[in-house]
């Protein structure tokens, strides 16, 4: 693993900080490997939503992956906010550092109480931005929903 360091950072701090909530880990793991199985660029698969992604690269499988997982999620239990850490790409550090945590999310009030959250345990989040300029959209085809 990459950035094994990373991943325990927001368990540890939730049990520090004794949040009563019911809280609901989900984990969603994915290995590159070769074989007559594994996908190739211009396949279209299906998620368990039941959107069909076309692949462009071969290095997308934890993001699929964490898709289902974030699928699963909402299909077994009865969530409010769903929070999602994870270590998929590289790109966050090149964008922030290694002292900064990106922050997704359409929310104002959760990236309040998550910001709040970071400075209350010394871990500095910053909110990226999600407007349209930043969003691809593939080409209307009736081969697939999302590239």
């Amino acid at each position: 693993m990459k950035y094994p360091k990373l991943e325990p950072i927001g368990c540890h701090y939730a049990g520090a900080l004794d949040v009563k909530a019911n809280v609901v880990g989900v984990i969603a793991l994915a290995e590159n490997s070769v074989g007559p199985e594994a996908y190739r660029p211009s396949d279209i698969l299906t998620s368990l939503k039941g959107t069909t992604v076309h692949v462009n690269n071969t290095d997308a499988e934890g993001r699929l992956v964490l898709a289902d997982a974030m699928t699963y999620t909402q299909q077994q239990y009865n969530v409010h906010t769903m929070v999602d850490v994870a270590t998929l790409t590289g790109a966050i550090i090149i964008a922030l550092g290694h002292n900064f945590c990106g922050m997704f999310t359409p929310s104002d009030k959760l990236a309040t109480q998550l910001s709040d959250a970071g400075k209350a345990t010394d871990e500095a989040v910053w909110r990226m931005p999600l407007s349209a300029e930043f969003t691809q959209v593939a080409e209307s085809t009736s081969c697939f929903d999302m590239c």
